[in-house]
């Protein structure tokens, strides 16, 4: 896949973003979702991409050429990574128009040429770009939204032999317990029934139903076996610091990083011979 094939599927790119790239009709969107999407922005940005780009230097990724961003909201994970790996075709995906407008205006005022985005769920991504396009898969603050089985089978897909999956959620364990508690000594009584319900009704409902709430509970256990069955080797990294993420109650995590990398014909030969040299043994 070059730069030209992806520029062609590309919605969103480098342009002059003094207009909204798709406008979003007034009734289509609640004022209170606006402003909701405003303040998360500026959240976002409120320290500029420097803690970004730390925390993907810390990883040191080697021979990254092409990344993808899933999820990539207003673009500050792309962008930095758009920095960072300067010689890198970057591409940010995400289904929200307004902060995809955001993402595009941020990359032109950092001057950024190699990082475009396109609007697009990751459902999509297998219809837009062939399989093994990419060295490095991002998704931040995803997975607890959609259906990590299948997020994780098409990254597994778009990843070529011995590609990089780095991967953050913010809603742990500790995430639902803190909103639990919050709520409780505020006497806001409804409300605490919510992230009970996330906790242990949901989990419930999924194993004995199959239905997946759109905001849902996700374990690194969970994403480790389904990684494995897609020949992807996940591993826990430690939360950056740098991104002011704090844990919950008694320490319990609130935010959950991983990064994997797509078994590549070494790691399967190895395999191969780990089985064989079991089996050797066994029989003697």
């Amino acid at each position: 896949m070059d730069r030209r094939q992806v520029t062609n599927t590309t919605l969103f790119q480098q342009r002059d973003c003094s207009k909204p790239a798709l406008p979003i009709p007034e009734n289509e969107m609640s004022l209170a979702r606006r402003r909701d999407l405003e303040l998360y922005v500026h959240r976002v940005y409120d320290f500029g991409l420097s803690p970004y780009k730390a925390s993907l230097a810390g990883q040191r990724f080697c021979g990254i050429k092409r990344i993808l961003d899933v999820g990539c909201g207003p673009g500050q994970w792309a962008i930095a990574a758009a920095e960072l790996y300067t010689h890198a075709l970057v591409i940010g995906v995400d289904t929200e128009r307004t902060l995809l407008d955001h993402a595009v205006r941020f990359a032109r005022e950092h001057h950024v040429n190699n990082c475009h985005f396109v609007a697009a769920s990751y459902e999509d991504l297998l219809r837009l770009f062939p399989a093994g396009s990419f060295d490095l898969i991002m998704c931040h603050s995803v997975l607890q939204y959609v259906d990590e089985s299948k997020a994780i089978q098409i990254f597994s897909a778009l990843l070529r032999r011995g590609g990089m999956l780095l991967m953050h959620w913010n809603h742990g364990f500790g995430y639902y317990l803190s909103r639990f508690i919050s709520h409780l000594l505020r006497h806001e009584y409804t409300q605490s029934i919510y992230p009970l319900r996330i906790l242990f009704v949901e989990p419930l409902r999924r194993f004995f139903v199959g239905t997946i709430s759109p905001d849902h509970f996700v374990t690194f256990g969970r994403l480790r076996r389904l990684a494995a069955k897609e020949d992807i080797l996940l591993q826990r990294i430690p939360v950056e610091p740098l991104l002011d993420y704090q844990d919950g109650p008694w320490g319990i995590s609130k935010v959950f990083s991983c990064r994997g990398i797509k078994k590549s014909a070494f790691h399967q030969s190895a395999a191969a011979r780990a089985s064989i040299k079991t089996r050797q043994s066994l029989s003697h």
